[in-house]
């Protein structure tokens, strides 16, 4: 990720790059395990992961 654009003028720009290359190398790194959540809609899959109990709904 490159934020050395010379119009952006943030203060902590140091910082917020290395925060934006960490959490890329993060995502890089586990995108197998990162539930796609739109492919899983289309194909009618549940998405939520919460308990769905109809004697609750009173």
């Amino acid at each position: 990720m490159y934020c050395d654009d010379p119009e952006l003028s943030y203060p902590s720009l140091k910082s917020l790059q290395k925060h934006l290359d960490e959490m890329y190398t993060y995502i890089r790194n586990n995108k197998m395990m990162i539930p796609n959540y739109g492919e899983m809609r289309r194909y009618g899959e549940p998405v939520s992961t919460a308990l769905w109990n109809p004697r609750s709904m009173k």
